[in-house]
């Protein structure tokens, strides 16, 4: 992915969604940054966006964020 074409979720968001919108996107999940945990189970100051669709010729893996496990491709079993 190009640099360019990546933006920090945080700095992004509030020119891109209106606040009522935001709040829950930009709220943490780690219990000891907030009392209110957001509904996506993340930590936005991780997050990136690409203000376009990424072709899967692309992507380089897809990974599960709940289990950290790797979706694709496909890995041989260890």
């Amino acid at each position: 992915m190009p640099d360019a074409e990546v933006h920090y979720w945080p700095d992004w968001v509030p020119s891109h969604l209106r606040p009522e919108e935001q709040w829950s996107l930009l709220a943490s999940s780690d219990p000891s940054k907030t009392s209110v945990p957001n509904q996506w189970n993340g930590t936005p100051e991780e997050w990136f966006v690409v203000e376009r669709a990424v072709p899967i010729t692309e992507w380089e893996e897809v990974i599960d964020l709940d289990t950290r496990s790797c979706l694709w491709p496909e890995r041989p079993a260890l």
